[in-house]
């Protein structure tokens, strides 16, 4: 029975993908877009959706994934190329420039500071909120003396 159980992961790989770019353009549309608008676009049932996405903030972590690997991946850079008060200043900002308006990111990056866990793997805290301690401990082992300048 391989090739069956080939197909069903095939159909299950396109599925998700499927609901995955349903979502960024339902949600880019109308960020309090449902979950069932996002499983009708795509052209599935709502349980279908579920056995892939849990919740919404499992949905949108997928969707936005890469908006929000990019606001994570910022703050080590920025480390390397500023002090730790310039580089927690300039994090902020990219951090505030995805959270402000009614956008499907801003709801992304939040759902990313939360620390809760969904059924496709497990997260110890959050994205962010890991990239915000890698931040507040570099100023920490800067010292006083690093952190007002």
């Amino acid at each position: 029975m391989p090739p069956l159980r080939r197909a069903r992961h095939s159909d299950a790989q396109e599925n998700r993908a499927r609901i995955i770019r349903a979502a960024r353009a339902e949600l880019d549309r109308n960020p309090t877009a449902s979950l069932q608008s996002v499983a009708k676009a795509a052209g599935i049932g709502q349980g279908t959706l579920y056995r892939h996405f849990p919740d919404r903030d499992a949905l949108l972590l997928a969707a936005y994934g890469r908006e929000i690997g990019a606001l994570t991946s910022a703050a080590p850079l920025l480390l390397k190329e500023h002090g730790p008060v310039e580089a927690l200043r300039r994090w902020l900002t990219h951090l505030a420039a995805h959270g402000r308006g009614d956008s499907a990111v801003s709801a992304a990056m939040e759902a990313a500071t939360r620390t809760a866990h969904d059924s496709h793997h497990s997260r110890e805290g959050s994205p962010v909120a890991a990239a915000l301690d890698q931040r507040l401990s570099a100023d920490k082992e800067a010292g006083p003396e690093a952190q007002r300048g």
